[in-house]
């Protein structure tokens, strides 16, 4: 049984983000004119700043249908991804910024 790390999770979350926004981008009915793509692992962010060849095919195929500028850090705690994983309440919802 293969052990499946924290790392190896996020940067799974983020091929998955990178192919959707490949695919998903091109047939928007809008002018786009510039993309953001958002992750609130550091680790995620190094790897895919690192050459390819460093790290695995997670990281080749994130640089191959992304612009690596284009990836942003959001902390884990501003992220509205991670409600499920700490306490929500009116007043925190009330205080979030998203954009």
């Amino acid at each position: 049984m293969e052990i499946v790390t924290l790392p190896r999770l996020e940067l799974c979350g983020a091929v998955l983000l990178a192919e959707l926004s490949e695919k998903i981008l091109p047939v928007l009915n809008v002018e786009i004119n510039s993309v953001r793509l958002w992750t609130d692992s550091t680790t995620v962010l190094s790897r895919i700043s690192s050459p390819a060849s460093r790290w695995n095919t997670f990281v080749a195929r994130i640089q191959e249908t992304t612009n690596v500028s284009d990836w942003k850090h959001v902390p884990s705690l501003e992220n509205p991804v991670d409600f499920t994983s700490w306490e929500v309440t009116q007043k925190k919802l009330e205080n979030l910024q998203l954009c």
